[in-house]
């Protein structure tokens, strides 16, 4: 595995982290908080899981579309949720 695919990968996991613990924060199901979002439910539960599709298993790596319609069904902004993923990331490597 490249270091890209590796870095990939750690944000993708970061990424699905903060997702599941927002929304179960929320006490909102997958398939709630992908309607809330905007978000086709199945893209929802893939990218909660860390990755794209679950067809293609490569790591969640969303476009800034989907970061804004992610951020809007967490009612916050995109800032604030990257900072969850960048704080989480920061906490696997030490």
């Amino acid at each position: 595995m490249t270091e890209t695919d590796t870095s990939a990968r750690l944000v993708a996991e970061a990424l699905a982290e903060v997702m599941r613990s927002r929304r179960r924060a929320a006490g909102l199901n997958q398939t709630e908080m992908a309607d809330k979002a905007g978000i086709d439910p199945k893209h929802y539960q893939a990218m909660e899981n860390g990755f794209v599709s679950y067809r293609d298993r490569k790591p969640a790596n969303p476009q800034l579309d989907k970061l804004v319609k992610l951020a809007h069904g967490f009612e916050t902004t995109v800032p604030d949720l990257m900072s969850d993923v960048f704080s989480r990331i920061e906490i696997e490597l030490g």
